[in-house]
């Protein structure tokens, strides 16, 4: 027997029937496939896990109810994880057929609401025929009125019921990867079912040109998401699909322990715990890096060295919305979404420099629960500097410091490009639906991981990065030569709070500072000259002048006494003894005045003896 199929339209008023509650041919449809109602939990925003599984569990006994021959059982695409009522779902359907990825495209840009009956609309339906970018009539014999699917915009006109307006739907045009874009119906059926299995109930819509669109209630759109990205297929834009980020509160008691830099240790397996680990560990290995801050902001450094290994890193705010379960936001990822809300954490600070954060899901089995393990780096200091990038195009970047050790993430946020702007299993995956080549591209000019160390104030080395580059390449030089183009510059402005960079390929970012614990971009001042002590002699030297004086002074006398020798040597006279050496000029000066005076003596005898040789030689 095959799998029952959930109304459609523009069969009949279907969607007629979910938001007026006439009795129509849709109505009978959804009694016959008896899908229950969802619950008031689930009509919330937050259209809980718990919920859709029991949800879902309840459908597949309804379903299994109705098989009369035993069949083997269904599969789901292979997907990561699975809850309970996932499984219980699987298991009671009979022969559901596994997909081919498909395509899942928000379009419009904007809701849709479904008017069950448009009688006394026909003042304003014309002028919304003209506007609209969406809109569906459609009238059948069974149906008491004339259904209209439009624009939640066009739809502001009188006598449109208020709870008919307030039941936003979202369309999703279906299509494949490559081939014929159109779907045949028996794979739209298909995947109808499948979304059934999920606890969601759509509506299917098929215009004459087969172009195939799923209808979900505005409620139901983020868990709808998320199951079909469970099930292998892509869904975007994530701008339409994914709810606005919280505003969270950032409790600084209880982040304040959890400020620091942190290693993954083990996950799944709280035993494995393998202590804390020095910082040439985390420097040279593969394990996710993480740098906190008490503000809230992290950083993880996610990046493998085998090249088949996809890229993970991120950075968010950890907050909390009741004061006592953990919330991490991502702001950029080099991941796509995968379309779930985020998970609430129970964390441990367990005191002996490991930190355990627990998934809180409910409903699930204590097995399926996700646990990680951190154990704190010694990096000498726990202080932590985050700036944020300021910048003039779409990109988004924060740079954490933690003591010796820092990490830089820039990228896009929700909204832009390829990876943020989708929601699938993984980027690998993205690259199947939207080709590698523009995919790898984008990560590549746009996104950037680095992990990197303070080798001192002012002095700045990438150790590992997200692109390939050097094993280890100065990223900031302070000390070196403004010339140098290779070292870089950096300037802090305290009173502007924002520090401006220079990377040694000589581009230029501006960051804004958010919190500043300590200053990792100036270098200390050079240490000054040991001073003399006040109490020390200063020793007394010969001024200069009269070295020379007394140089010129030895050289004259030396030449008239070898004039005068000579003289006598030619009379037959015996060479006069060869004066002393003249007194040396490092003497003191003491010593120096006497010898000068000695030497006056001999200098006027010696001219005496000269002029009584002269009267000789003219007798």
């Amino acid at each position: 027997m095959p799998a029952p199929r959930v109304p459609t339209l523009p069969s009949a008023a279907a969607a007629e029937s979910s938001d007026e509650g006439s009795s129509s041919g849709s109505d009978s449809e959804v009694k016959e496939a008896e899908i229950p109602q969802p619950t008031q939990a689930a009509m919330t925003s937050t259209f809980s896990a718990a919920a859709a599984a029991n949800r879902a569990a309840k459908l597949a006994e309804q379903l299994a109810a109705k098989q009369r021959s035993p069949s083997a059982p269904a599969t789901l695409p292979a997907r990561s994880e699975a809850t309970n009522g996932e499984r219980a779902a699987v298991a009671g359907v009979s022969s559901v057929v596994e997909l081919e990825p498909l395509i899942f495209e928000a379009e419009p840009e904007e809701d849709l609401v479904i008017i069950g009956n448009a009688a006394g609309c026909s003042s304003w339906i014309g002028q919304a025929i003209e506007k609209s970018k969406f809109i569906a009539i459609v009238q059948t014999p069974v149906a008491p009125g004339t259904s209209v699917i439009i624009q939640a915009s066009l739809a502001q006109q009188p006598g449109v019921p208020k709870e008919v307006l307030q039941r936003r739907w979202v369309a999703f045009q279906v299509r494949r990867v490559v081939g014929d874009p159109r779907l045949p119906l028996n794979v739209l059926s298909v995947l109808c079912d499948q979304l059934c299995q999920a606890g969601v109930e759509p509506r299917t819509l098929v215009p004459v040109d087969s172009r195939s669109y799923l209808l979900i209630s505005r409620e139901h759109v983020q868990f709808a998401v998320a199951a079909l990205v469970r099930f292998g297929h892509l869904v975007a834009p994530a701008m339409r699909v994914l709810s606005p980020a919280k505003v969270l509160a950032a409790v600084a008691d209880r982040l304040g322990p959890q400020a620091g830099a942190w290693r993954l240790t083990s996950r799944d397996r709280p035993d494995s715990l393998e202590g804390a680990l020095a910082l040439s560990e985390v420097l040279t290995g593969r394990s996710p890096v993480r740098i906190q801050a008490s503000s809230g902001l992290f950083a993880e450094f996610r990046v493998s060295p085998e090249a088949d290994v996809e890229q993970r890193s991120c950075f968010g705010s950890l907050g909390s919305e009741d004061g006592v379960r953990g919330l991490r936001q991502l702001q950029v990822s080099f991941q796509p979404s995968d379309g779930s809300v985020p998970t609430p954490l129970r964390v441990t600070w367990k005191g002996d420099g490991t930190l355990q954060e627990q998934a809180i899901v409910d409903g699930a089995e204590p097995g399926e629960q996700l646990v990680e393990e951190w154990a704190r780096i010694s990096t000498g200091d726990c202080k932590v500097t985050v700036l944020e990038l300021e910048s003039a195009d779409d990109r988004r970047g924060v740079w954490l410091f933690c003591g010796t050790l820092f990490i830089r993430i820039l990228g896009l946020p929700r909204g832009h490009g390829l990876v943020a702007s989708s929601c699938c299993r993984s980027s690998k995956q993205l690259e199947f639906f939207r080709g590698a080549e523009p995919v790898r591209a984008e990560l590549q000019e746009s996104y950037q991981a680095l992990l990197g160390e303070v080798e001192r104030p002012g002095l700045l080395r990438v150790r590992r990065a997200s692109q390939a580059r050097a094993e280890s390449s100065l990223l900031l030089d302070a000390r070196s030569e403004p010339s140098s183009a290779s070292s870089g510059s950096a300037e802090v402005r305290q009173d502007a709070k924002v520090v401006i960079h220079t990377d040694p390929e000589g581009k230029r970012w501006r960051w804004q500072i958010r919190e500043w614990g300590f200053d990792p971009f100036t270098p200390p001042p050079p240490p000054k000259p040991p001073t003399p002590p006040p109490d020390s002699p200063t020793p007394v030297e010969p001024a200069p002048s009269s070295d020379s004086e007394s140089a010129a002074e030895s050289s004259e006398s030396a030449s008239t006494k070898q004039k005068k020798n000579a003289k006598a040597a030619e009379k037959g006279a015996a060479p006069k003894a060869r004066p002393k050496p003249e007194p040396s000029s490092s003497r003191l000066m003491t010593g120096w005045s006497d010898a000068r005076q000695k030497k006056d003596k001999e200098d006027k005898k010696n001219e005496k003896k000269k002029d009584k040789d002269k009267d000789k030689d003219k007798d």
